[in-house]
């Protein structure tokens, strides 16, 4: 039986894997603006080759699907970035797949892997919103950060923004985009992250209750009902009270 040594890895193993990220990381350098600018054109593949960064707000179209006029939407079609999100959504599901089909008791390397990051993100939520709470957020949390994170890492990878191609309309695009350059999808992140934010608040306190947080005027119509009574000293001291809490509100609004 081979001797375990670093991460529970053989020697050779952890000698393949080394070797593996060192490769990577000469091609990588090699292959991106950086390396071009230091060492100039040293005969890589075309496909390798990453030019250097240019701003770019809008997604690019690879597949055209049709066109409609309703809501002045224009052309609807599958672009580069949405592509990318797909490979990260298959990575992932592909590693919960492999290590959730043969769960054992003693773990092998890739299920402690996955072990070990899911512990830390459950660890991390729990420090953060307390044991009961951070159970609860734990999901949400863990799939936002994973697919945030495999679609970085995925950008990386040597040849991912330098593969070409030409689409319907004759124009020459990248066919994958890191999805995370495209605004639409820290948008849509974070549209889902405020959904489930007053999801979970008015599950916790309640509709009514959670709505004066940001509506909390009681304390000014009851000032006001003390003023109309002649009791003008508690009634003024109150309306005071009662418009900062209005405006703490407000305030409370505008940060959700």
């Amino acid at each position: 039986m081979p001797k375990r040594g670093f991460l529970g890895l053989s020697l050779p193993i952890l000698v393949g894997v080394l070797l593996v990220v060192i490769i990577l990381s000469v091609v990588s350098l090699l292959s991106g603006a950086l390396g071009s600018s230091l060492f100039g054109d040293i005969g890589l593949p075309s496909w390798l080759i990453v030019p250097q960064p240019e701003p770019e707000l809008p997604a690019e179209e690879v597949i055209h699907l049709f066109h409609t006029d309703f809501l002045n939407i224009g052309s609807v079609g599958i672009t580069n970035s949405i592509i990318a999100a797909w490979l990260s959504i298959i990575v992932l599901v592909g590693i919960a797949y492999a290590v959730s089909r043969r769960i054992k008791p003693v773990p092998n390397r890739l299920q402690s892997l996955v072990e070990a990051a899911l512990g830390w993100l459950l660890k991390f939520c729990q420090d953060v919103a307390g044991e009961k709470n951070g159970r609860r957020f734990f999901p949400v949390v863990t799939t936002i950060f994973l697919f945030v994170i495999m679609n970085a890492w995925l950008s990386l990878l040597p040849g991912f923004g330098s593969i070409l191609i030409t689409n319907a309309e004759g124009e020459t695009v990248h066919l994958l985009r890191g999805a995370n350059t495209d605004i639409n999808m820290p948008l849509a992140l974070a549209f889902i992250s405020f959904f489930f934010v007053e999801y979970w608040g008015i599950k916790s306190l309640g509709g009514r209750r959670y709505l004066t947080k940001f509506f909390n005027v009681g304390q000014f119509f009851k000032s006001i009902g003390q003023l109309l009574k002649g009791k003008l000293r508690a009634g003024m001291s109150g309306l005071f009270s009662g418009a900062i809490d209005i405006f703490v509100g407000l305030l409370e609004l505008l940060s959700e």
